[in-house]
């Protein structure tokens, strides 16, 4: 569905728009002319809401209404009344702060911010060039202090390259869930693609402000920018569908308004969006954040619900709602995942916690909502890396040579079977024992004695020989033992490696994509080893491997149950690989995808900065614009 999200009904009392006006009969023709299929629908300066409620009965185009909303108490009550009469039909209030001439910050626009958040309306703020009144900083603002309340800043926080780049940036930077913006009045189309890659592309919804300018501008604009089919999808419709929620069909005539209510309007909730129910464990977690914006990308609409244990995570979280919840494991932990379920309508569970993943296997039935996982026994066997590494053995995968670490003498021992060193000392990941971090480059057996001590991890240590090449990870899609999609990638750099003794951290800074057929046989024939015996292959796996010396890659681990922090790479450079989980959760079947993105694409990140995807043929360049 093609989406306008920002359109004017009426005519202008504005001088410097010349008396130009817009009635729902050229509306209508001009949009569909266009190939609009909804619009997003305000009135003019004019601020007749009572034209704009009547409008869909007459408006052959699904549609969102904003009211246009004034400064001061006695506007507020006014929009109030119309709320209470035309309950549920408006989705949300328009500011415009520089033609009402009164600054966004001016406390007489109050009482609107407090509407907003008490009827669960949306709030589409013009922001422009005059800072001191429209500026996107008054708007962000804003949307910090009201974090119930979504806010669609208009021209994409301005319509200059500066201030459409600065407002993505600032929104970056704060990580602002409820904020999102339109192109309107945007000319310039590389600034608005960079926007896009600094605040996401799910932030950004197609808009014209018709009559002052033409949908078809825009949606040739949208067409011809040099981003992923993935983003045009979002930014022509897909996005305002999740933003905004489904439309609504033409309504019946508008009643006249009741008298004023007294008082505040009632702080209740934000209506649910509707659409599939998702719930994202460890929803503020880095796995949790690009999984939410890879579902954000999706063809469906989806309700978001995370949850997180940890208080300090939930604020980053870009689901819908994040609740709290008990530690996976923990006393009421079945307890609240049931409630939620029930409460939230959950179809599907997406665990993003290796510890979540168990738990939630061993509840599969008893939560109400569906699980996209492998068989409980090959998730255990996934966890212990050293049972893992001997079913790989046994089944002849290549892997690293390795041991257990119960004692000094077998790290010796270790040292005249592996080689002089250095090795690879880490913790075995055992469950109930294991130590999942802690890797180090060990050069001598004194030196790994007392690594182990120093973690109390005599007995829950592996060391194996040190793989000196490419860093590699497969990602495996399955279901009932077919293998539906897959893409390899290498990890070049990682994020703060100065804080890791190995110099791996775990969350990769730079990676790019790979085309290399031995790693889908390696990591299919991986994931079948751990399964077998326990039942067909099906859920998510990722599989890590190293090259050796020869540069034959090796398998060091398979991941079970869940994907990998940097899932969102593969999601912007063009296959969504959480919608396919999603999809097959819910039992549909896919064609299968093998390998869909091409070599040599690059997701650049960092702390606070990025992530970035390019080309390799990018990287060459000794100069970059600005």
């Amino acid at each position: 569905m093609i989406v306008d999200a920002h359109v004017h009904l009426g005519a202008w009392r504005h001088p410097g728009f010349l008396g130009l006006e817009a009635g729902l009969e050229t509306i209508a023709r001009e949009l569909r002319a266009a190939g609009v299929e909804a619009v997003a629908l305000t009135t003019s300066d004019a601020g007749d809401n009572h034209a704009l409620c009547a409008a869909p009965s007459a408006l052959p185009l699904p549609a969102w209404l904003f009211a246009w909303a004034r400064p001061g108490e006695a506007a507020a009550a006014e929009l109030a009344a119309l709320c209470a009469a035309r309950r549920g039909e408006l989705r949300g209030l328009k500011l415009h702060a520089s033609l009402e001439q009164v600054p966004l910050d001016d406390a007489r626009w109050d009482p609107i911010f407090a509407l907003a958040d008490g009827e669960g309306l949306a709030l589409m703020l013009h922001t422009g060039r005059w800072q001191a009144a429209a500026g996107y900083g008054l708007a962000l603002a804003r949307a910090r202090a009201w974090p119930r309340v979504t806010f669609l800043l208009s021209h994409a926080g301005g319509d200059t390259p500066e201030l459409c780049l600065g407002a993505a940036r600032e929104v970056a930077r704060g990580g602002l869930a409820n904020v999102c913006f339109d192109t309107a009045g945007l000319r310039e189309h590389w600034a608005l693609a960079r926007a896009m890659a600094i605040a996401g592309p799910e932030r950004y919804l197609l808009g014209s402000d018709f009559p002052l300018a033409h949908p078809a501008m825009y949606l040739a604009q949208a067409r011809a920018l040099p981003i992923p089919d993935a983003w045009k999808e979002g930014l022509l419709g897909g996005n305002a569908l999740r933003v905004l929620g489904p439309p609504r069909a033409p309504l019946a005539a508008t009643p006249e308004p009741g008298p004023p209510r007294a008082g505040p309007p009632a702080q209740v909730s934000a209506p649910a969006r509707e659409g599939t129910g998702v719930l994202i464990t460890g929803a503020g977690g880095p796995i949790g954040v690009n999984l939410a914006r890879s579902l954000r990308l999706a063809r469906r609409p989806l309700r978001l619900i995370g949850t997180d244990a940890n208080p300090y995570h939930r604020p980053l979280s870009l689901c819908d709602r994040t609740l709290a919840v008990p530690r996976a494991g923990a006393e009421g932990y079945l307890e609240a995942l049931s409630a939620l379920c029930a409460e939230h309508a959950i179809a599907v569970i997406l665990p993003t916690h290796p510890a979540e993943v168990a738990a939630l296997s061993a509840l599969r039935g008893e939560l109400g909502a569906k699980l996209f996982l492998p068989p409980h026994e090959t998730i255990l066997l996934g966890n212990d890396k050293l049972a893992s590494y001997e079913r790989f053995l046994e089944a002849g995968v290549p892997v690293p040579r390795s041991r257990r670490v119960r004692a000094r003498v077998d790290l010796e021992e270790a040292f005249e079977e592996l080689g002089p060193g250095p090795l690879w000392l880490r913790g075995s990941g055992s469950p109930g024992a294991g130590i999942g971090v802690a890797s180090l480059p060990c050069a001598a057996p004194e030196i790994g004695a007392a690594w182990v001590s120093h973690h109390r991890g005599w007995g829950r240590f592996m060391i194996a020989e040190l793989l000196p090449g490419a860093n590699l990870t497969w990602l495996g899609l399955f279901a009932d033992d077919a293998l539906l999609a897959c893409q390899a990638r290498e990890r070049l750099e990682y994020v703060i490696p100065h804080v890791s003794p190995s110099g791996v951290t775990g969350a990769p800074a730079v990676s790019r994509t790979v085309s290399r057929p031995e790693l889908r046989a390696l990591g299919e024939a991986a994931v079948r080893a751990l399964c077998a015996g326990h039942g067909p292959a099906h859920g998510v796996f990722f599989v890590d491997l190293t090259e050796d010396r020869e540069g034959q890659p090796r398998v060091t681990e398979v991941n079970c149950g869940r994907f990998g922090t940097t899932l969102h790479f593969y999601t912007v450079a063009g296959f969504n690989f959480p919608e396919l989980a999603l999809a097959l959760a819910l039992g549909e079947r896919p064609a299968p995808a093998l390998d869909p993105l091409p070599a040599d694409l690059y997701w650049l990140r960092t702390l606070d900065c990025g992530p970035v995807l390019c080309r390799g043929e990018e990287l060459a360049r000794d100069e970059r614009g600005r």
